[in-house]
């Protein structure tokens, strides 16, 4: 009986504790209640500092305003006579409860509870009426052999007449008997099934010593003035299980308890198998509505069916069921104290399980916020070590861990209780760029807190070119181009030039107005350092090979005619000479002009690096050279006028580091 009773109260009354505001309720949603008799009082646990609305949609889609509550024994109610709200023990609680209830209130009843910041936090319940119920029991349990009674409730102060009739699982239908308007009642099944009136609202059904065969649905309905309004519950004989033995264990590892129950000796005529578990707890700093904090049911109704096999009990030669229920469930996110969990099992009605108390006691504390150090890191370094550490004060209990994360993809995990978890090195590359780096602190559920999505690469190298023009002036400007190869960011002052070009900044080092003679054979060396990627560097030098050969003047003699006319003839071989090699000059200049590209992956600095050069003016019949079939062969560049020289062309000494 006092199993019973436990169940009925926590059936009516199971409820959530939490020190965030409303999370459950505590509502019969599958009573029937009786119109003009009943008086439901749903209950809605909230912060005890915040304003409480209680509103009600109607089966036919009306909204009414039934409460407001704005602290403790402060309510204001629109229609006190049908239904008004409370606020009060801890504050923490709020009751909505209904006066006679009429058919107009069946329907969803909202508690919306608003907090001081802003937040509001929300739950509905159903709430039912009918002119005829079975009140809360939607089964009728009876054991096996044994003697029960059940009643049926109609609106009241109405003269009717009352009948009673079984339709068992074989699919037999019974008339159990009447009762008439003035309380005489007859059964033909007397006296194992006797039926009697008590009020004119009411009329009950008493089973003896009934057997399975029995088991089927009940119907009571309840005529006046030739209109007939009808409930039914269905009935169930059961035998409970004789042996129970069950064994709980909490892992604090993945936050779950897990339970297995050896169970037999049960049978269902419904078919009604299952257990609920209590967690008993107590919550810090909480006081529930019963004056203290230390239980509710986090499981109810867990199916074992499925578990079951039958077998033919020897004694009496009936069949029952036997099997292994195993079961997990995640621990709540309660700060407090677990002192024990108890089980009970159901064949219809319940058998009470001893406290089951493997693992327990367990110490439930709230964890901190995780934190990372990155806060000035724009950028995830592809080489070398990542600067950054996952941190949290304190990782509850059970403990929590650390996790690093790419994306949705863990790449580093701490253990429990480590509160400090540093970047992994050689786990981001450039392919990861774009994607979320999140620090991650797992205890129930996830926090997390974002770090960057930008992964710092490159360079992976440089070459240099060099280009010569001459400006409206005719005056000769030499320029030395640096083209990077995939890097990331990509900033003007990240390229430092050496030799010839020294202290000169950007990607571009200009040489001139100056006589090629000057720059003939000097060296130009440019280094790129990326720092955001640990100051992983590239680095490339040029020679600058103007003329190719040496030139030398022939000094003139006038006193031997002799050496004059050799010299004359010299000079008119070397005029052909001359002539010959300007023309091999121009024809590959056509075609081996080279393309002036800008760097690679320039995303942040100096939109074209060729901006503002000193170019020569270059015909478009030059320009097109290549295309009018003009024979290209290879050749050192060398002279005067629009030449480009590269670190890997011929001609030009040096090249990339």
């Amino acid at each position: 009986m006092v199993a019973r009773l436990l169940i009925g109260l926590f059936a009516v009354t199971c409820f959530h504790l939490s020190t965030e505001g409303a999370r459950m309720w505590s509502c019969d949603s599958d009573r029937k209640n009786v119109e003009g008799k009943d008086t439901p009082n749903p209950r809605c646990y909230v912060n005890s500092r915040a304003t409480v609305r209680w509103t009600l949609v109607t089966e036919y889609g009306a909204t009414l305003h039934l409460a407001t509550c704005y602290g403790l024994n402060n309510c204001s109610n629109p229609d006190s006579s049908s239904v008004y709200g409370l606020h009060y023990g801890s504050a923490s609680l709020t009751v909505l409860q209904f006066v006679k209830i009429a058919s107009r209130f069946s329907g969803k009843v909202t508690c919306q509870e608003t907090l001081t910041n802003g937040t509001v936090l929300s739950d509905t319940c159903q709430v039912n009426v009918a002119r005829v119920s079975f009140g809360s029991t939607h089964q009728f349990d009876i054991l096996e052999n044994d003697t029960r009674t059940t009643y049926c409730y109609s609106s009241p102060y109405k003269p009717s007449t009352v009948t009673w009739s079984l339709t068992k699982n074989s699919g037999q239908t019974l008339d159990l008997g009447t009762c008439t308007a003035v309380g005489q009642c007859t059964s033909p099944h007397a006296p194992q099934i006797t039926l009697q009136r008590p009020y004119d609202y009411s009329s009950r059904v008493s089973f003896q010593r009934i057997d399975r065969s029995n088991g089927g649905e009940i119907f009571c309905s309840f005529t006046y003035n030739g209109l007939t309004e009808t409930d039914n519950v269905t009935l169930n004989v059961y035998s409970p299980a004789t042996d129970s033995n069950c064994y709980a264990a909490v892992h604090p590892g993945n936050w779950s308890t897990s339970l297995s129950c050896d169970i037999s000796n049960v049978f269902s005529s419904a078919g009604d198998y299952y257990i609920s578990v209590r967690e008993h707890i107590k919550v810090l700093g909480v006081i529930n509505w019963r004056g203290y904090g230390d239980s509710f049911v986090s499981n109810d109704r867990i199916s074992y069916r499925d578990m079951l096999t039958p077998y033919t009990n020897s004694t009496d030669n009936e069949v029952y069921y036997r099997g292994r229920l195993t079961y997990s469930w995640p621990l709540l996110p309660l700060q407090g104290i677990y002192t024990r969990l108890s089980v009970f099992v159901y064949s219809g009605f319940s058998v009470y399980a001893n406290p089951v108390d493997v693992g327990y006691p367990v110490n439930i504390t709230t964890p901190s916020q995780p934190t990372h150090n990155c806060s000035d890191l724009n950028y995830i370094p592809e080489t070398g070590v990542v600067p950054c550490v996952c941190t949290a004060d304190y990782l509850g209990s059970p403990a929590g861990r650390l996790v690093w994360l790419l994306g949705n993809i863990p790449i580093a995990t701490g253990d429990y209780g480590v509160t400090q978890l540093t970047f992994p090195s050689g786990k981001v590359s450039r392919q990861h760029d774009g994607k979320m780096v999140t620090c991650q602190r797992d205890w129930v559920q996830p926090i997390n807190t974002a770090l960057t999505r930008f992964v710092a690469h490159g360079p992976d190298s440089v070459t240099l070119h060099v280009m010569q023009s001459n400006d409206v002036g005719n005056n000769t400007w030499f320029h030395v181009i640096s083209h990077v190869i995939e890097m990331k960011p990509m900033k003007a002052d990240m390229v430092q030039w050496g030799g010839e070009c020294q202290g000169q900044q950007g990607f571009t080092c200009t040489l001139g107005p100056r006589p090629a003679a000057e720059v003939d054979g000097k060296t130009v060396t440019c280094r790129v350092t990326n720092a955001a990627n640990n100051g992983h560097s590239a680095e490339a030098s040029v020679v600058i090979n103007i003329f190719g050969f040496t030139q030398s003047q022939t000094k003139r003699d006038e006193v031997n005619g002799t050496a004059v006319g050799v010299g004359i003839v010299l000079g008119i071989v070397i005029i052909a000479f001359v002539v010959v090699m300007i023309i091999l000059y121009r024809r590959g200049r056509l075609c081996n002009r080279p393309t002036q590209n800008a760097p690679t992956s320039q995303d942040d600095d100096d939109s074209h690096i060729y901006t503002g050069l000193k170019l020569s003016k270059v015909t478009k019949k030059k320009r097109n050279g290549a295309q009018r079939g003009v024979s290209c062969p290879s050749a050192v560049y060398q002279g005067d006028g629009d030449t480009v020289y590269e670190n890997t062309a011929m001609g030009v000494q040096g090249g990339h580091m």
